[in-house]
């Protein structure tokens, strides 16, 4: 363990940027392939920057932050998140994650004053100052009874125009929420749509010039994402889907789309959200958009 050094910030330097692949897919199963494509393709957050143990050139532990400004309680405020924290099997029970979680939050508290993660093992980051929040789905009643037919169409991710209108949107896109919700989360977003249950799920609408991210399911609306430069109110939203619907859930805080008379309900996860900073507000019945988390 004598041979081992840490490399900082180096995600645009292309050696070492593709040897921390290989460990993305020990750890993550991320195949190398998908993160080579996500890379040509500049889906790359530029302000990525990864903590990263190597073993020669083999990198065997990682932490990566990046910036994350967020509108919370209307209130902008500058936040990081914190991401990628993985240990090769091989090397894990020695002080490595430790050892580089500690540098990358010393790097973060000369710059934010809050942070955000998302883990499945909550327990290892209580110790660095970090508390579990409770996220809410926001749900209504909403009848739409009639089938009806609409220009609503399916897009593809993995279409070479199709993307380039899904950039195009982005690019001028409204604020998600401004109860809750980080400025830009393109990166995390294209990272979701590699996987095809959310590339399923991907539609746009000429009428209200609107991506909208959803699926029925038993009369149930689950509504996941809107993207769109002029938030739609949800009465125009609704119109242009074709499907029936009693029900709306909707995986964001709704704000923007004219919503307040809605109930919320646990949003159940084997993924905690958890944040370190005391925050302006109380976030405990909100949700982090879902196609934002990372």
């Amino acid at each position: 363990m004598d041979n081992l050094t840490i490399c900082v910030n180096y995600a645009f330097e292309n050696e070492r940027r593709e040897q921390l692949y290989g460990l993305f897919e020990r750890v993550f199963h991320i195949p190398v392939h998908t993160l080579q494509d996500f890379y040509k393709k500049g889906f790359w957050d530029e302000t990525y920057s990864p903590f990263t143990l190597f073993e020669e050139d083999k990198a065997i532990a990682n932490v990566s932050m990046f910036s994350m400004p967020m509108m919370v309680g209307g209130e902008r405020i500058k936040a990081a998140g914190i991401q990628s924290v993985m240990t090769h099997p091989d090397y894990r029970n020695k002080g490595l994650m430790k050892q580089l979680f500690c540098e990358a939050l010393k790097s973060i508290d000369e710059e934010y004053t809050y942070s955000f993660l998302f883990t499945e093992t909550p327990e290892l980051y209580t110790l660095f100052g970090f508390r579990i929040v409770k996220e809410y789905i926001s749900t209504m009643q909403y009848e739409k009874n009639e089938l009806q037919l609409s220009a609503i169409r399916k897009l593809d991710f993995f279409d070479g125009e199709d993307l380039q209108l899904i950039k195009d949107v982005f690019e001028n896109k409204e604020y998600l929420s401004r109860a809750f919700a980080p400025l830009h989360y393109q990166s995390s977003f294209y990272l979701h749509m590699y996987d095809e249950k959310w590339n399923d799920k991907l539609y746009f609408s000429e009428e209200i010039k609107a991506i909208l991210i959803y699926e029925v399911v038993d009369g149930v609306l689950k509504l996941y994402g809107v993207i769109s430069e002029f938030m739609p109110v949800l009465d125009e939203l609704c119109a242009v889907i074709p499907e029936a619907f009693h029900t709306i859930d909707f995986y964001f805080s709704p704000d923007q789309l004219g919503v307040e008379d809605f109930k919320l309900k646990l949003y159940e996860s084997n993924k905690y959200f958890m944040v370190r900073g005391e925050l302006p507000i109380e976030i405990n019945e909100c949700k982090f958009p879902i196609l934002a988390e990372f």
